[in-house]
């Protein structure tokens, strides 16, 4: 096994680092404040609720509000007016910052943590979410260094060598609990698709599945789109409803697809 150093977002002190790092939840209609704390020993971070209709103060990007350094702290508050799922990432030298892990999903439920997949939407029985992203290990081993007087990054190649879903990889991925997507017949399952990487993603799912998307970036579409293939670009989010009407025991491919290439 490789080990490779990153930068975590924990809800404490004493947590284990994660990759991804924890899943904040909550319901549409609450009021939420995040407590932050910036243990950074030279490095600058701020919490990006990205996607989230927040005002410039509680944004996180450090050109239009601040940046925390080591030993800061802070408040970011913010309404969830919207159902949906959304990501909050470190918004600092971003591109490595978020290469380096400080990344996380944010699911807003519907009002009262009710099982649909907004207030009023489509009611579902399971739901499941995938984070995907990728890890160029060299980057973690050297990272590329942040010059915070001007505020520019030296970036190297990036070439990715794992491909992530939830921050698993390759055998990691064989029955893991959070990947895997174990239904009832005659269930209905929603799935929440998110791309926090800088490779585009291209899920397929089964079409016994029926899949359908259903909403886009925390808002409804007009109308469902049936298809088996969702593309998520970075920083896209996607909801897909699949219906489990068939005795199914299959995987499926997800292709992460270089931006500059198409490859």
């Amino acid at each position: 096994n490789l080990e490779v150093p990153i930068y975590s977002m924990n809800p404490s002190l004493s947590a284990e680092p994660k990759l991804p790092a924890f899943v904040i939840y909550c319901n549409e209609g609450d009021s939420v404040v995040l407590n932050a704390l910036s243990l950074a020993q030279g490095e600058h971070h701020t919490i990006h609720l990205h996607g989230l209709d927040v005002d410039t103060r509680n944004d996180g990007d450090p050109m239009t509000s601040f940046w925390l350094e080591h030993l800061q702290d802070t408040t970011y508050s913010f309404k969830a007016t919207h159902a949906g799922t959304y990501i909050y990432h470190c918004h600092v030298a971003d591109v490595v910052h978020v290469q380096m892990g400080m990344y996380g999903l944010l699911i807003v439920k519907a009002a009262n943590g009710v099982q649909t997949a907004w207030t009023g939407g489509p009611a579902f029985d399971k739901e499941v979410h995938w984070l995907m992203t990728e890890l160029d290990s060299s980057w973690h081993f050297n990272v590329p260094s942040h010059d915070p007087i001007v505020d520019t990054v030296n970036i190297p190649p990036y070439l990715p060598t794992y491909f992530l879903v939830n921050g698993k990889s390759e055998w990691q991925l064989d029955n893991n609990d959070s990947v895997m997507i174990d239904a009832t017949y005659g269930f209905q399952i929603y799935v929440r698709l998110a791309n926090i990487g800088f490779y585009a993603n291209k899920v397929v799912f089964p079409s016994v599945l029926s899949a359908k998307i259903i909403d886009s970036d925390g808002r409804p579409l007009p109308s469902p789109v049936i298809s088996d293939t969702v593309v998520i670009q970075p920083g896209e989010r996607y909801g897909v409803m699949l219906s489990a009407n068939q005795v199914l025991d299959d995987s499926l491919p997800i292709h992460y697809i270089n931006m500059n290439t198409g490859l």
